[in-house]
């Protein structure tokens, strides 16, 4: 599982901590066990709150508690809100 974020920083950040970082944009989430880390075309990374859909067998990425965008497979580039998000290897959300 994807637990911290390679952000441009002299500490290392965990997605899940509630000492990460400073939202960039309002669809980050940080200090949960569901947020993982998403390589963008910003400037960095985000944390984001993800959901396995074993019904569908896709990663959901949730913004504000509704299921925003799903990643249909890896490496898949994502539009939300104006930003480009990169989908995780789906075994890396979905180990099971």
């Amino acid at each position: 599982m994807v637990d911290y974020c390679p952000m441009f920083t002299e500490y290392l950040i965990s997605c899940r901590s509630n000492l990460g970082g400073s939202k960039r944009w309002e669809g980050e989430e940080f200090g949960l066990s569901e947020s993982s880390c998403f390589n963008t075309n910003d400037i960095r990374p985000y944390c984001l709150k993800t959901r396995c859909n074993e019904q569908i067998n896709k990663i959901e990425i949730m913004v504000r508690e509704e299921a925003f965008a799903t990643c249909e497979f890896d490496g898949q580039l994502i539009e939300i809100q104006g930003h480009l998000v990169e989908c995780p290897k789906f075994a890396v959300i979905c180990p099971e």
